[in-house]
């Protein structure tokens, strides 16, 4: 009865537990036969996978993606992950497969030819990537190439490399055996070996074919801004229409992770300040030099959201006689300075990897009046609208 109990336990447990568990483990499959589809089901599985950092994952759905259709742009991002996992083994192997399949792909059709661009970015990962492979040859292939024994532990035997041989008791121990184990990184269509850290580049150009898009990168080198608007200039009681509005920004990005980075930097804006006192007009110039920090979070795909903080000097120059300003319209020898804090909102769209178009519905500056200024004169301050285009390398 013990014995019939047991048995039933366990086809209890072979029959619930074992299909929960391989389940967990297998790739989703897609609902449609249709192979474009899938392709694309596996695909989005995969890049979404890639932007979470699950880049195992995302190769095992990138893998998928290329057996429902064999599309060049899967090995790409097979590449792309296995560098990520920093197995230079298996990104040397996938990067020169894309290249020949884009190549065989390029002789039936010369528009899905590699841009000059992505060839040249992808020869770049190969060669880093070959001295990366050299480098793991190397020191795998350092002697010596057994293992040590602890005191009052026998001398065990030599293994291969990566293996161990077996330990020997009581201080003479046997020869140990061969090991089998060779610890290298995994060939190129199968396995997950560890690879040396090899150097990050940039990633692929965005690239399409029937809905298909590359994974994109991270800036490495850059990340400038150029804005054109308007802009509502607030100077006391003093009466400005709306002006337009110039601002730049650039900075070097550091990448936080796979949706943050933060760029440091330096800014510059502009506004000219028209004025009339009397029968008196003339032209003032607000110009704003500032140290910027900016910080840019991908929402979705090739859409992210921007915040900049800024802090500098304000310059207010073009000062005339009858300037309505200064105590009494007295004209300046040069520009008047001031403290200047600035913050930003703004919104981003990125056509390619390098280049996004952004959307600024508000960009905030304020400064301290200057002594010398009006009393009614307490501050002055600049809102902003504005678009423009980013920059990034």
């Amino acid at each position: 009865m013990i014995y019939s109990r047991h048995l039933l336990v366990a086809a209890f447990t072979s029959a619930v537990l074992i299909p929960i568990a391989t389940s967990s483990i297998a790739v989703a499959q897609p609902q449609t036969s249709d192979r474009t589809e899938r392709a694309k089901y596996y695909y989005t599985e995969g890049r979404k996978h890639y932007d979470l950092g699950n880049f195992q994952k995302a190769i095992d759905n990138f893998r998928q993606a290329f057996e429902e259709r064999s599309e060049p742009e899967f090995l790409f991002n097979i590449a792309q992950s296995y560098r990520q996992l920093e197995d230079c083994k298996n990104a040397l192997f996938f990067y020169k497969r894309f290249l020949s399949a884009k190549a065989d792909a390029a002789k039936a059709d010369p528009k899905k030819a590699t841009t000059e661009t992505v060839k040249k970015e992808v020869e770049g990962h190969i060669k880093v990537l070959e001295d990366c492979v050299k480098n793991q040859e190397t020191i795998r292939n350092r002697p010596p190439d057994g293992t040590e024994p602890p005191d009052g532990i026998g001398t065990g035997g030599t293994g291969g490399t990566g293996g161990t041989g077996g330990t020997g008791t009581g201080g003479t121990g046997g020869t140990g055996g061969t090991g089998t184990g060779d610890g290298r990184v995994a060939d190129g269509t199968d396995g997950t070996g560890d690879g040396e850290d090899g150097e990050d580049g940039e990633d692929g150009e965005d690239g399409e074919d029937d809905g298909i898009v590359e994974t994109t990168g991270q800036p490495k080198l850059l990340a400038a801004h150029a804005n054109f608007g308007a802009a509502k200039v607030g100077a006391g009681s003093l009466e400005v229409p709306i002006q337009v509005a110039l601002a730049l920004t650039a900075g070097y990005p550091i990448v936080l992770n796979e949706k943050l980075v933060i760029d440091a930097g330096v800014g510059f804006g502009f506004t000219p300040v028209p004025w009339s006192a009397g029968s008196v007009d003339g032209s003032a110039s607000m110009t704003n030099l500032f140290a910027n920090v900016g910080g840019t979070y991908g929402v979705a795909p090739k859409i992210s959201v921007r915040g900049d903080f800024g802090a500098g000097l304000l310059f207010l120059g073009g000062l005339a006689m009858g300037n309505p300003f200064t105590v009494g319209g007295a004209p300046t020898t040069g520009a008047l300075s001031m403290p200047l804090v600035r913050f930003g909102l703004s919104g981003e769209y990125a056509f390619t990897k390098n280049l996004a178009a952004n959307l600024t519905p508000i960009a905030f500056s304020f400064s301290p009046a200057k002594d010398g200024m009006k009393d009614e004169i307490s501050s002055l301050t600049r809102l902003e609208f504005s678009v423009g285009l980013g920059y990034r390398m």
